[in-house]
């Protein structure tokens, strides 16, 4: 802070917070400080998210603050005194408390302390980054990522997008990676087998690999889109590339593939003449606004052909039906191709007398192909003016009458509250979280998941019914969703008959033991009719 205290305010969903500061220290060259701080309310992370909004984030955490060169042996937040009615605790700050102040001398120490290298490691030219036994850990089930911890070895004079050989605190090598020292993930694993540098050539190979898995989909006549490359998934970490009608578009997590992104462009070059490339930045999340981010598009730049005039309308089609997209700058292009096979699944369930709603609709797909499928009634509900708009638009441009078709502008479960409508079947597909305008508790799904499907049960018809829940939310899995449906349902008079997995589409596969490369968890539930029915 450029001041020695302070007062500072903030908007939550849970309500406001508030904390005073003041500066106690400094350290030598003046690029940390260490402060008191008093919450008023002591919500969640409270201090850590106020003071990385304000822009002076806590050492060490990576989950609000940003990454450090070397990481850190701690965060740098302790809790000295709590009071409560005539009651008072206090503790000392732990032992290392000043190395978090002062990074320089902990750079040295950690320098003289740099292991040698273990006789077991491999002989490679490329230069070694330990990490932790820990991180080997997870690494050996099959993470491809490095997250700093104190026990990362020495960032100083990587830079980003160079190649290392990752090492365990005994010398065992565990595989070449892409280093990003100034990203929160410092490392992303390339090749386990490996222990030299990868050549173009081996990320081009890597790049044919990714497309001859996707022979299936790309031999649709009915279907113009979806995932090509899926970053590490097809062993390209950071890297994604999507089919949009004639348009592939290549989306970077990180500068660090910068080195290796040209062999991945001259496959496609080869691979789709025709077809237009484009290539877009998603390395800062623009979830994030009014944080002085990049604002609500994402830098990108044409690599073969350029803009056309219809890409304001750009259609792609999947099992015949046409949809707009938006996939050059947005950050969401409007239609998720990872849910086609869902869509397909759903397709098998409808009749002629099918009452479907789709909540938390975005663009309408789902709503669409059940109307295509000829549902009697296929109900669209969004929050969005925009989304619901463009909802619409599918609908018609497919010759399917929205008056038949309602879509609704309305948050869900109000509208779950207040029709009077029962549905044979429901797809279920929320955020992960989000904030209300007015404030207020706001939504989060692992909190709230199973009161939603408690809503959803109290509109199913009486007879056998179906349900689509899916939940994007890492780290969630089947097993817990199926609970929470499962004990939603029942609170709601309602019981399961069955559960029917509902992955992604095989386009956009997972890798064992990396729930963050997973983009959902999805279930098909089967619902008996009701008792009184």
């Amino acid at each position: 802070p450029s001041t020695e205290e302070g007062h500072r305010t903030d908007d939550d969903p849970s309500g406001p917070m508030e904390l005073s500061w003041r500066v106690i220290r400094r350290s030598r060259d003046g690029s940390r400080a260490e402060l008191e701080v008093r919450p008023v309310q002591g919500r969640t992370h409270q201090i850590r998210r106020q003071l990385a909004a304000a822009g002076t984030p806590i050492v060490g955490d990576l989950i609000h603050g940003v990454a450090l060169a070397g990481g850190s042996p701690r965060m740098g937040l302790h809790c000295a005194e709590l009071a409560w009615d005539d009651e008072r605790a206090a503790a000392p700050v732990p032992a290392g408390w000043n190395d978090l102040l002062d990074p320089g001398r902990v750079e040295d120490r950690a320098k003289r302390a740099a292991p040698r290298p273990h006789p077991r490691a491999t002989s490679s030219r490329l230069r070694r980054l330990q990490v932790s036994r820990a991180t080997a850990r997870v690494m050996a089930g099959g993470h491809p990522w490095v997250l700093p911890d104190r026990h990362t070895g020495d960032l100083t004079g990587f830079r980003t997008g160079d190649q290392a050989l990752l090492v365990d605190p005994s010398g065992r090598a565990l595989g070449v990676a892409l280093v990003d020292p100034e990203h929160s993930v410092v490392a992303r694993l390339l090749d386990p087998r490996a222990d030299a540098a990868l050549p173009p050539r081996w990320f081009a190979d890597a790049t044919r690999r990714a497309l001859r898995r996707r022979k299936p989909v790309l031999a649709r006549a009915d279907t113009t889109c979806g995932r090509l490359v899926n970053a590490e998934n097809d062993g390209l970490p950071g890297l994604t590339v999507d089919r949009w009608g004639d348009a592939l578009v290549i989306t970077r997590a990180t500068a660090a593939v910068a080195g290796f992104s040209p062999a991945v462009v001259e496959v496609l070059r080869e691979s789709f003449p025709e077809s237009r490339i484009y290539e877009k930045d998603h390395i800062i999340d623009l979830r994030r606004r009014g944080q002085g981010r990049e604002g609500d598009v994402l830098p990108g730049r044409w690599l073969q052909g350029g803009a056309q005039p219809t890409d304001g309308e750009l259609l792609v089609k999947e099992a015949g039906l046409s949809f707009q997209v938006e996939p050059f700058e947005a950050l969401t292009t409007g239609f998720y191709p990872d849910q086609r096979d869902n869509r397909d699944r759903m397709a098998e369930r409808i009749t002629g007398e099918s009452l479907v709603v789709n909540l938390f609709a975005h663009t309408g797909a789902f709503s669409v192909r059940a109307a295509a499928e000829g549902a009697r009634r296929a109900v669209t509900v969004d929050l969005s003016p925009r989304y619901t708009r463009w909802a619409e638009e599918n609908l018609s441009r497919n010759g399917l009458d929205p008056a038949a078709h309602p879509v609704v502008t309305d948050a869900v479960d109000r509208w779950l509250e207040q029709t009077e409508e029962r549905f044979d079947g429901v797809i279920v597909d929320p955020p992960a979280f989000a904030r209300p305008r007015g404030g207020g508790r706001g939504w989060n799904a692992k909190r709230d998941y199973q009161g939603l499907v408690q809503a959803v049960g109290n509109v199913l018809a009486p007879g056998p019914s179906w349900l689509l829940c899916i939940i994007n939310l890492k780290g969630i899995k089947p097993a817990w969703l199926r609970e929470q449906i499962e004990r939603g349902l029942r609170r709601a008079g309602r019981r399961v008959r069955s559960f029917t997995s509902a992955p992604p589409s095989p386009d956009f596969p997972s890798r064992r033991g990396f729930p963050e490369g997973r983009p959902f968890v999805g279930v098909f539930v089967d619902v008996e009719a009701s008792e009184k029915w």
